[in-house]
Order: C-alpha cells, then sequence, then structure tokens
C-alpha cells in the first residue's frame, strides 16, 4: 500500500499502517502508543485512504452510540518531511470550527498540534508537540490522540510519549462533544477546518 500523502501540504505522509479509532471507553491515560493499541481490542474503525469520510456526531460505531460524546483513540504512523511551509497541513480532523478537532503538522516551525473547539466555538484546547530533526528524517512516527470524556479534553502522544492535554486556553468552559456536523477528513479538511485548524476565530 502507497503511503497517503496530504492534499494540502507535501510535507506529510501517512504511514502504511492505516488509521485505527478505538471507541472502548477506556481511559487516555492508558493509551501510549501505537503497539499498545492492541490492548484495548480491535479497532472500531480503520481507514486506510485519504479523503473525507461522515462526520462523528451522534453516530454509533463497533456498538458505542453517539461516539463524539465518549472516550476515543486515533493513531496513525506519519512520515513528517522537512521544509518551510508555515501552513499547518491536515492529517486528520472532523467536525467545524464551533465543535471539531484537528490534528495538523506545520513544517517551518517543526511542529505537530492538535486543537479542539467547544461551546461554539468559544472554548478552545490546544497541544503542541515539537518535532525533533530525528522524528521528522526518520521515517515512520507514531502520532496517537486520545479523548477522555470525564476530563473534555485531548491528549497527544508522540513515539509513545505524551505531549500535554488540550487544557481550553480560553475562559469559557469545554462541553463533551469533540465532533461537529461536519464530515471528518483524513489528509484532507473533510468540510469546515475543524477547531479552525488553530484558528477558530
Amino acid at each position: 500500500m502507497k503511503d497517503l500523502c496530504s492534499f494540502l501540504l507535501s510535507g506529510v505522509c501517512l504511514g502504511t499502517a492505516t488509521l485505527s479509532a478505538i471507541f472502548t471507553g477506556v481511559a487516555s491515560s492508558e493509551t501510549v502508543s501505537v503497539s499498545s493499541l492492541a490492548d484495548l481490542g480491535a479497532p472500531s474503525e480503520t481507514r486506510n485512504t485519504s479523503g473525507q469520510f461522515p462526520t462523528y456526531q451522534n453516530r454509533s460505531v463497533g456498538g458505542v452510540s453517539q461516539v463524539n460524546t465518549k472516550d476515543a483513540t486515533f493513531a496513525v504512523l506519519v512520515d513528517f518531511n522537512a521544509g518551510d511551509s508555515a501552513v499547518n497541513g491536515v492529517i486528520w480532523e472532523t467536525g467545524g470550527a464551533t465543535i471539531g478537532v484537528s490534528v495538523s503538522y506545520n513544517q517551518a516551525a517543526a511542529t505537530l498540534s492538535l486543537h479542539h473547539s467547544s461551546n461554539s466555538g468559544n472554548a478552545l484546547g490546544v497541544v503542541t508537540h515539537n518535532l525533533t530533526e530525528a522524528q521528522i528524517s526518520g521515517g515512520d512516527v507514531e502520532v496517537v490522540w486520545a479523548y477522555d470524556a470525564s476530563e473534555i479534553e485531548w491528549e497527544l502522544f508522540v513515539d509513545g510519549v505524551s505531549s500535554g492535554t488540550t487544557v481550553d486556553t480560553t475562559a469559557v468552559d469545554s462541553q463533551n462533544s469533540w465532533s461537529g456536523g461536519n464530515a471528518a477528513g483524513l489528509g484532507i479538511f473533510g468540510g469546515n477546518f475543524a477547531a479552525g485548524n488553530g484558528d477558530n476565530t
């Protein structure tokens, strides 16, 4: 299978492993690497092509209803390429600017970011990982993002190490929903830019 490359940024190629989505109710703190995902059981959903997919809002997947309000874990291998583009290249996203999540790569800053907006776009949480030279030039990197419904926050893991959580950067409280009604996308924007891809203003 060929690597899946972003349509917006040539510096992002998804590894030959598929995107795995797991909706099991397992706490996000237990998910630290792609290799440990087997401990959570079989994926509820996998995607092995880039493109637009149905929204997660109010969907039932793998016997879990309204998955956008439940614990969720997503994982993919990404081969990052160095470059000078300052445009955020989308890896994955779902929902829209007011309720949604996006994972993106900025070549110029060498950063991987997870953005989560909720409460009509008034609450925005962000966690950013500064990629090392080895992670950019060394081939596939494990990227896992996991949602904890009890904390209403996402946690980003890179190569099995936590980069932190999407602590709200605004004074408005988050609401327990991680996907609005707009389509999801792997390697492309599925519709509206989820969580504004870092700018929900």
